[in-house]
């Protein structure tokens, strides 16, 4: 007998943070001030009975932060770049929610180079994250998530 099983995804750039890492813990980190914001598109979906990935499988956004944004492109010249030169926007701003029984994540990694470019300086990874390294120039101004799913 055939079981059928219906997923949901969400995925790809949503431009803003998360208001799964924009808690308690992470207030005096990064440009947060001490904010907790309800970031729109996340709470709707968390609203909505969707499961961020990444967040699910690295529950800790203080150990795996989870950046996507900004990339550190090796090619770039951080003094010519348009965002601003004081901000430090170190935020995950790519994702993927799914939505459907029986998945389980078996693996959670960030695509793309692992430092930031932090008020117009190359920073390291910061946290505990996982990566696939691109091999060559990054060709975008922010990383991707990659998530390894089980469906039973």
């Amino acid at each position: 007998m055939k079981r059928q099983v219906t997923v949901s995804f969400w995925g790809g750039d949503f431009n803003e943070p998360s208001v799964y890492d924009w808690v308690e813990e992470t207030r005096e980190l990064y440009d947060h001030h001490g904010v907790v914001v309800p970031w729109p598109v996340t709470t709707m979906l968390d609203e909505a009975g969707y499961t961020d990935a990444y967040r699910s499988f690295h529950k800790n956004p203080l150990t795996h932060p989870g950046f996507t944004y900004p990339a550190d492109n090796s090619r770039v010249d951080v003094k010519k770049l348009s965002w601003a030169p004081n901000a430090d926007e170190r935020d995950r701003i790519d994702y993927i929610f799914f939505k459907g029984k029986g998945m389980t994540v078996r693996d959670a990694r960030v695509f793309g180079p692992k430092g930031s470019i932090v008020r117009h300086r190359r920073e390291p990874n910061v946290g505990k994250d996982r990566f696939i390294t691109p091999a060559g120039v990054w060709p975008t101004d922010h990383k991707g998530v990659w998530i390894k799913l089980r469906v039973r």
